[in-house]
């Protein structure tokens, strides 16, 4: 079994640290838990000539976890990077329902600096494994055939067994196509980041909602990343950056300003090129379930290509994409369906379409169900139980009128 397995990795444009940290769950998968260091190489390909995002980036516990067994990643190598520790969510709703609230996790998470993580786990997996290639050039077409992948770049050609397409945001053409459609419901759309270069003691990511939508805050080690978040159906940009301005001191008006479409990929593999990262799906950030569920389909690759349990490991893959899509956007709901004053249209019109979300979507309707029978909150997709009792608590959710 002599497997040669690229994965074309790039910093993408919001969470720049998928990549490298895929490339670690891979290894763990490959190396450690199969001992297959001899048999299957990984090369990472990036261009180094690509921006990486001035973003603050929350990191779950289950991708820490992984690093901890890969890397042998340790918390006191949290300088490496600006990291900072994570062990909950701060809910910061007192306006709306009267609650400030925690979600807890069951172990620490971290905070990092997007630029330099992806380059810190690179360098770890150089320094324990010596079955993983750095090639740096810029991508520039990729095919397939039933038997390989090439890559064609700006300095050299490659061929490859398998690859993971990292590239980021998917092209507009891409987006417009039938190997992409867009979530049925839709919170928030664009984000206003402003870096305030103060040293926050806080163990938390902190979540503030606002009239327009919600703000996150990610400390790390010498500043913390705001991100005014909205949807431009409602707002436009100019708007967003001065509601900001009400909320934050803006000394430095070296701010961020994005938009994107939601989306995710039909079908996560075609082929032998497994979507990873924006190029897979993006809704929006909140509870870091992004990276979080890029790991899981990288982990779970790399475990059906070695010990396969389908004999077509697209349609396998593809089967657990489509699942784990649903509940993920089942998650994002939640958020949005909780008990609050506010009477802006945004939050109005947002809360109802929820709502209405969820109470269509069967997997959401039996939790409701089993935990109202057993008058014990049900975990969901990566939650646990305290984790959904967190939510459903904090954000005073009747469960019952999802019920039919």
């Amino acid at each position: 079994f002599k497997q040669k397995t690229a994965y074309e990795i790039y910093q993408c444009d919001w969470s720049s640290d998928v990549c490298s940290s895929d490339l670690a769950s891979m290894m763990l998968y490959a190396n450690k838990v199969y001992n297959m260091e001899d048999e299957i190489q990984f090369y990472c390909i990036y261009d180094p000539n690509i921006p990486i995002a001035h973003v603050g980036e929350s990191i779950s516990t289950g991708v820490v976890d992984v690093l901890e067994r890969c890397i042998d990643f340790s918390f006191d190598q949290l300088s490496e990077f600006d990291g900072t520790v994570r062990s909950h969510t701060r809910y910061f709703w007192n306006d709306v329902n009267g609650k400030e609230f925690d979600v807890l996790y069951t172990k620490p998470g971290v905070h990092a600096n997007s630029e330099k993580f992806s380059l810190f786990i690179l360098k770890e997996l150089q320094k324990k494994y010596t079955n993983i290639f750095e090639i740096q050039d810029e991508v520039l077409s990729l095919h397939q055939t039933s038997y390989d992948v090439t890559l064609k770049c700006k300095n050299e050609e490659y061929k490859f067994d398998y690859v993971l397409d990292c590239r980021g945001m998917p092209t507009a053409e891409e987006l417009n196509s039938d190997a992409y459609a867009e979530p049925e419901f839709q919170g928030v759309n664009s984000v206003v980041i402003y870096p305030e270069f103060v040293s926050y003691e806080e163990k938390f990511t902190s979540t503030h909602v606002h009239e327009n939508g919600w703000m996150f805050g990610v400390p790390i080690a010498h500043r913390k990343a705001w991100g005014y978040l909205y949807n431009n159906n409602y707002i436009d940009v100019d708007t967003a950056v001065e509601k900001l301005g009400e909320i934050k001191d803006i000394v430095d008006k070296k701010i961020i300003k994005l938009s994107w479409k939601q989306h995710y990929k039909v079908n996560a593999m075609d082929g032998r090129v497994l979507a990873i990262g924006n190029k897979l799906y993006f809704f929006e950030p909140h509870q870091a379930i992004p990276l979080h569920y890029y790991v899981n389909i990288a982990s779970l690759f790399i475990t059906e290509l070695i010990e396969p349990v389908s004999s077509n490991i697209s349609r396998y893959m593809n089967g657990y994409h489509t699942n784990q899509i649903a509940m993920i956007k089942d998650l994002i709901a939640l958020n949005y369906v909780a008990d609050t004053n506010m009477k802006s249209v945004y939050w109005k019109n947002t809360q109802a379409e929820a709502e209405a979300y969820l109470k269509n979507s069967k997997t959401f309707v039996d939790f409701a169900k089993v935990s109202i029978k057993s008058n014990i909150i049900q975990p969901y997709w990566s939650h646990g139980i305290n984790m959904m009792r967190n939510y459903i608590e904090g954000y005073n959710i009747d469960l019952k009128k999802f019920i039919p």
